[in-house]
């Protein structure tokens, strides 16, 4: 099948050019919106993965960090420890087949994490003590997802 140009129309002509850059142009500035919204969501992900925040929403200092391994159904390690009341940076490695998540009881919050994946949150720790965290995935806790946060 032989095709023929269509009249008038000429792939050199600068009104192509100028089209073509126009395209372009757009594309560019829809790219960086893009961009922009995908780094503005992610920020109020982060600011709402921090909300381990106490009731009049008070944020203190660093108590420490700590990270941890997620498998069916437990967590390694099972005992931590933070030198003092304040916040404190939770990592969570999911090395699981399913979601589990890191919550501590008597402080607010939750970390999510999808299976092959690894998240963080900030959770507020108000006084020093000795804290469980379990993972709320409906039996999880129950098959002895949980462990022991000592505050300070």
């Amino acid at each position: 099948m032989e095709t023929t140009p269509t009249p008038g129309w000429n792939p050199q002509s600068s009104s192509l050019c100028t089209l073509h850059f126009a395209l372009c142009t757009r594309f560019s500035v829809m790219v960086q919106r893009v961009a922009a919204l995908v780094g503005v969501v992610a920020l109020a992900g982060l600011a709402a993965g921090c909300g381990g925040a106490g009731a009049a929403g008070a944020r203190g200092a660093s108590a420490g960090e700590i990270s941890l391994r997620a498998t069916e159904f437990a967590y390694a390690p099972a005992q931590v420890r933070v030198a003092g009341p304040g916040e404190i940076k939770v990592t969570l490695d999911n090395r699981g087949v399913v979601e589990h998540d890191f919550t501590i009881e008597g402080a607010q919050g939750k970390l999510l994490v999808k299976p092959g994946a690894t998240g963080s949150a900030i959770f507020q720790v108000a006084k020093a003590g000795t804290y469980t965290f379990a993972c709320t995935v409906p039996g999880h806790k129950e098959a002895g997802m949980k462990g022991t946060l000592t505050v300070g």
